[in-house]
């Protein structure tokens, strides 16, 4: 009995031992800078696409602003690189406040670093009322701070400071990426 209970105590000591010497990452060892060329395959019991990193095309445009409200020159931004067939919309460092924001194909919403997007809590910030999925089900609602129906190829990108009342939702979308 005596050896049982040495044994056992031995094994407690090692395993503690063990859990004592496991890596814990730094934050210089995680994050977006610190992603793989290529997205490892997914191995599901189910059919599931292969994951691949988006690419933009190399168009930017900066967005400028003025006013309590950014929301138009960030959509009018959005829009313009997504008529030149996509590229990047660059958010400068700032403060920033606005309503939905509507993605669309082949664009990269980037945030610089000190870039502050602030979405605000009015509903008049969010219509017209969009489709979207609330818990699984699918309604007419006012969507979310960042809305893309049926886009593709699509990111938010950079050192994001985000400050929201309503969550982030990509609805509808195909590669969507957040880096």
């Amino acid at each position: 009995m005596k050896k049982l209970l040495t044994a056992s105590l031995l094994c407690i000591s090692l395993s503690a031992a063990a859990q004592l010497n496991v890596h814990v990452p730094t934050i210089d060892e995680v994050g977006a800078t610190r992603l793989p060329a290529d997205i490892a395959p997914v191995h599901a019991p189910f059919s599931i696409p292969a994951f691949k990193k988006p690419v933009f095309p190399k168009y930017t445009v900066t967005v400028k602003g003025q006013g309590t409200s950014q929301t138009k020159e960030i959509q009018q931004a959005i829009d313009a690189v997504s008529k030149r067939g996509g590229g990047m919309v660059i958010i400068p460092a700032g403060n920033w406040h606005s309503g939905r924001i509507t993605l669309k194909s082949n664009v990269n919403l980037h945030l610089e670093e000190n870039a502050i997007l602030t979405f605000g809590g009015e509903i008049s910030d969010y219509l017209p009322v969009v489709f979207t999925r609330t818990e699984g089900v699918e309604v007419m609602s006012l969507g979310a701070c960042i809305y893309a129906n049926g886009q593709h190829n699509i990111a938010v990108t950079g050192k994001e400071n985000w400050s929201v009342h309503r969550l982030i939702v990509l609805s509808g979308s195909r590669s969507c990426g957040r880096m």
